[in-house]
């Protein structure tokens, strides 16, 4: 695991593979067991990793963002929110919704990530020197 504020490698691996043109499927099949934190703490941590992940890899383009400081984090928000609208189109029925219920769910990712705000700000705001290795 490289050094820095991320609690893994999901997301540098995640952007590795995206750059290599290898995509990611949903497979409901599959058997996955993830630790579970409180809402509030795994939304801290979401946002936080990803601004380290963009200080991790200087080919994302979010990295581009960090110059601004706290400012950007509207901006991380954004695009997650914008990337998001883009995956669900191509997921709703692998997930199991019906249309409707397709047409509620593009509601409720931007309200989501709202919380990753206050992560986001946090790595945005923290000087080089103070950054932890770990949130958690």
């Amino acid at each position: 695991m490289p050094d820095g504020g991320m609690r893994c490698n999901c997301y540098l691996h995640a952007q590795h593979l995206i750059e290599g043109g290898i995509g990611a499927h949903h497979c409901p099949d599959a058997l996955v067991e993830h630790e579970a934190h409180p809402f509030w703490e795994e939304r801290l941590q979401r946002g936080y990793d990803l601004v380290a992940s963009a200080r991790a890899n200087p080919r994302l383009p979010e990295r581009r963002l960090l110059f601004l400081g706290p400012l950007a984090a509207p901006l991380f928000w954004a695009r997650g929110a914008a990337l998001d609208l883009i995956r669900l189109p191509r997921i709703w029925r692998q997930v199991g919704l019906s249309r409707p219920g397709a047409a509620l769910a593009v509601l409720a990712p931007p309200i989501v990530r709202l919380a990753d705000l206050p992560g986001l700000l946090r790595a945005l705001a923290t000087p080089p020197s103070r950054r932890p290795t770990g949130l958690s």
